[in-house]
């Protein structure tokens, strides 16, 4: 991402002594400790904040005994909008004919200020009028609480309340641009601002906002306004050269935080008059100097993580034609700006292959996705990554599967536990009565084609046919036999043999055609065994392969065990999965 530095104007931080009284007093013989404070301004504490304030300019200060619930409370107000007068320097006095403040010598204190002082407020219900046509800060603090003597000076600090627009110009002619002025429209200009609970009221009344100069020399200018923090979905800002002629730009769908200020990086063409907007950037109101900002204006505000949302479900993607066309298609949606959209393609041998979509100003809130995916058969996965501004990110990741589906399914002295639900081809030897299986209905014909039972006391997992004699041995339900199934004519068996190139082991990278490969079984073999090590966790490192009529089509089918989670003393019972490819 091309990166732009700025140079941030040093306007905003301060570390200020506020005098609420000269010395400390003395009354009844004891000593009282007058109230006195530092000040800050967006947790900075250079002399470059002092600028906030204006010689003979005033604060307000509330002084808040323990216990007080409301501004109103007269037995705990102890000082009500106290206006103290900015003298220069670090000094601030308190205003003509107010009294001096002291700690209460028990209990403890809290202070809410804010500035420019309004003698209005009380009779508004301490609320503040703000209306940015004016372009004055409004800073506020109410983060000085549980003070006591001990704990003088207080230090209060102040935060912008408002939102402030950095414009900063080129000429790309090498025109001059002193002289320039501009003006904002479009935008609500007034609120209210509640002392007593420190939130913003609601925005009204769209007017011009005028822009103040800065600084032009030659064929560059900077500018900036005071705007009311909010979403806009669009304002207009207009220049004028000094020759009177004038250029206009919308600007859409932006968010302003309070206590941050935006800097928007343009380029002025007076021949044919445009304004083409390079970067946008943002950093806390204060600190000065450089500041390197992306090109993408940051919500400061807390947004979600972006929401990836694709047009078919994810099992959609269980089973996809060999050689087709995978269509990704969908959106991704974020409250903030989108910075980078990556697809990331993985094979079965686990190599992966990054593609990054264009993200632009039109497409970085609510960006489409429309992507074409061959299906190669060594395709194993598909990933989108979306990344906003912020660093915040969302991950989807899709498992594809090409030229066959994949199961997990779970096995145990019950069976799959959803066999009525899914056409899973197993079932575990114990589940044969429960279903219930008879050489004359075959009701649960097109559910099974193999079964699992244990041997040797319990210490092996085989696998079988159910058309095997052994498992006569295992189920003695007096229907079971060589005939027990039939699909679609009786005596149609299915066998099953270990695979011959393909493993446990490497089974997740078995492509369709490494199954295809492989020998089908056409004769009956005995059982396979899939585990051995006497508690059955240990399992064989091998896959069991056979042919099975699907649909009315023969398909092959591969599996292999998967984990193992024994039960004691009855092993038998034992909770076990296996994973299966079973082809298109």
């Amino acid at each position: 991402m091309k990166k732009i530095t700025i140079i941030a104007a040093s306007i905003a931080v301060a570390s200020l002594t506020l005098a609420l009284s000269g010395c400390e007093n003395e009354k009844g013989g004891k000593q009282k400790k007058n109230v006195e404070f530092t000040s800050v301004i967006d947790r900075h504490a250079t002399r470059a904040a002092i600028d906030n304030f204006e010689t003979g300019g005033k604060i307000g200060v509330y002084m808040l005994a323990q216990g007080a619930e409301s501004f109103d409370d007269q037995s705990k107000v102890l000082a009500s909008n106290a206006p103290y007068v900015y003298k220069g320097g670090s000094r601030f006095d308190k205003g003509p004919g107010q009294p001096t403040l002291y700690f209460p010598e028990e209990n403890t204190v809290d202070f809410v200020a804010y500035y420019p002082w309004s003698a209005d407020v009380v009779d508004a219900g301490h609320k503040y009028a703000i209306d940015v046509t004016r372009q004055v800060d409004f800073l506020y603090s109410d983060e000085a609480t549980g003070k006591s003597a001990t704990d003088s000076p207080v230090q209060l600090k102040f935060h912008h309340k408002l939102a402030k627009l950095k414009f900063a110009l080129t000429d790309t002619e090498g025109v001059s641009l002193e002289g320039i002025s501009a003006r904002i429209t479009g935008m609500n200009t007034t609120a209210t601002f509640d002392l007593e609970t420190g939130v913003m009221g609601e925005a009204s009344t769209i007017a011009e906002i005028p822009v103040t100069l800065d600084v032009a020399e030659g064929a560059a200018a900077s500018m900036h306004a005071i705007v009311l923090p909010g979403t806009y979905a669009s304002f207009e800002i207009v220049f004028t050269l000094a020759n009177g002629q004038t250029a206009r730009k919308i600007i859409e769908n932006k968010t302003y935080a309070a206590d941050y200020q935006y800097t928007c990086v343009m380029t002025f063409s007076p021949s044919p008059v445009q304004i083409k907007i390079v970067s946008d950037g943002i950093e806390e109101w204060g600190g000065g100097g450089s500041e390197t900002v992306d090109p993408i204006v940051k919500t400061p505000v807390p947004a979600a993580a972006p929401a990836i949302t694709l047009d078919r479900s994810d099992e959609s993607f269980n089973g996809v034609a060999k050689n087709s066309d995978i269509a990704l298609s969908g959106s991704i949606t974020t409250d903030g700006q989108l910075a980078t959209v990556k697809i990331t393609t993985t094979t079965l041998a686990g190599e992966s292959t990054d593609k990054n979509l264009a993200v632009t100003a039109d497409n970085n809130s609510d960006f489409p996705i429309a992507e074409t995916i061959p299906a190669d058969e060594t395709l194993a996965g598909i990933t989108i990554t979306a990344t906003d501004i912020n660093g915040k990110e969302t991950v989807k990741e899709i498992k594809v599967c090409v030229g066959y589906k994949y199961y997990r399914v779970m096995a145990s002295g019950n069976g799959s536990d959803n066999y009525e639900t899914e056409t899973y081809c197993f079932f575990s030897a114990s589940l044969g009565t429960t279903l219930g299986y008879t050489a004359y209905t075959l009701e649960n014909a097109d559910k099974v084609d193999v079964a699992f039972a244990t041997w040797s006391s319990n210490g092996q997992m085989c696998i079988l046919s159910i058309c095997s004699s052994d498992l006569g041995n295992k189920c003695n339900h007096p229907t079971y036999g060589t005939k027990s199934w039939i699909d679609p004519a009786p005596s149609t068996t299915v066998y099953l043999r270990t695979a011959q190139n393909i493993t446990r082991s490497t089974f997740d990278g078995a492509t369709i055609s490494d199954i295809l490969a492989e020998t089908a079984p056409t004769t009956a073999g005995s059982r396979v065994m899939l585990a051995n090590g006497g508690n059955m966790d240990t399992p064989a490192d091998q896959a069991i392969v056979y042919t099975t009529k699907i649909g009315g089509a023969t398909k092959r089918v591969l599996l292999a065990y998967d984990e193992f989670e024994e039960a004691k003393p009855n092993a038998s019972a034992s909770t076990f999965w296996i994973k299966v490819k079973v082809e298109l």
